[in-house]
């Protein structure tokens, strides 16, 4: 069931993407540091931030058969539009705001999951690009708590090591191994395979699932001072 946090959240996604998008011409010449990225999800890569700002701006090939790595904004947003609507609109604002009116009945659909995906790859890519990004991994300026702050601003669709979510929610790496130790030794007396209740994607974990079954972040640090 969708809810009105995953919309909100999604929206407000919407929302950076649109603002971050106009201020890319800032950024044309700027050459600055960029944020190590923890999401593993498709176009986050480092590259240098004039290049990328204008690759954005500039044309796409609509019928290559696989992406560059680097998602264009009206490129997204138009294709989302032409693959669930059926048909593309006029500007890229009637194509961002037929997105936001949306996103509901989108998060409600078969196309959830890659949309969402798509979505927060573009919110990543315009964020380190403009200076937006939240922390991903201390450094001189960035402890702990920081890290922790920012938890609730990491995206449902990133994904995450059980030891970087750990970063920004302590306690949670040990809750996960716990459980699933616990659901393999119940398993194996009931003669069944594991049913786990957060099913990693290889190596990492999507931050959604994390929130819907561990409360990421914030039951994994109170479980942790009780």
């Amino acid at each position: 069931m969708t809810t009105l946090e995953q919309i909100g959240g999604m929206r407000d996604q919407l929302e950076d993407i649109r603002h971050w998008r106009d201020a890319l011409s800032d950024v044309m010449l700027t050459i600055s540091s960029q944020a190590l990225d923890l999401t593993g999800i498709r176009g986050t890569t480092d590259r240098i931030p004039g290049g990328d700002a204008l690759a954005m701006l500039g044309p796409w090939a609509p019928d290559a058969d696989h992406g560059d790595d680097l998602p264009h904004p009206e490129q997204i947003m138009r294709e989302w539009v032409e693959q669930i609507h059926g048909e593309r609109l006029g500007s890229w604002e009637e194509h961002w705001r037929w997105h936001w009116d949306q996103t509901p009945r989108i998060l409600a659909s078969p196309w959830a999951d890659a949309w969402q995906a798509d979505i927060t790859a573009l919110w990543w890519r315009l964020a380190k690009l403009t200076g937006n990004a939240p922390k991903a991994e201390p450094d001189i300026m960035a402890g702990a708590e920081e890290l922790q702050r920012n938890a609730a601003r990491v995206p449902n669709g990133a994904m995450l090591t059980l030891r970087e979510a750990d970063q920004f929610a302590p306690g949670i790496e040990n809750r996960v191994k716990r459980d699933r130790n616990a659901e393999r030794d119940r398993a194996r007396r009931k003669h069944r395979d594991p049913l786990y209740r957060c099913e990693p994607d290889g190596p990492r974990y999507k931050v959604a699932d994390l929130r819907r079954h561990y409360a990421f972040p914030a039951l994994a640090m109170e479980a942790e001072t009780v």
